[in-house]
């Protein structure tokens, strides 16, 4: 089964904080992660995050 979340609102509000909190979670009970953002310094932040095999 797969889950789709959207973090939407205004900016400075958290939304990547929260989305990322989510991803993070989700990958730590083993399930796989697709991670997609439009902020384009996310990659370099985000790339050593995970449990090794659970990010796409």
């Amino acid at each position: 089964m797969t889950i789709t979340y959207t973090f939407l609102g205004k900016g400075g509000t958290g939304k990547t904080t929260i989305a990322f909190a989510t991803a993070k979670r989700y990958a730590s009970q083993g399930k796989r992660v697709l991670f997609v953002g439009q902020e384009p310094a996310m990659y370099w932040k985000c790339q050593n995050c995970f449990p090794s095999g659970n990010y796409l």
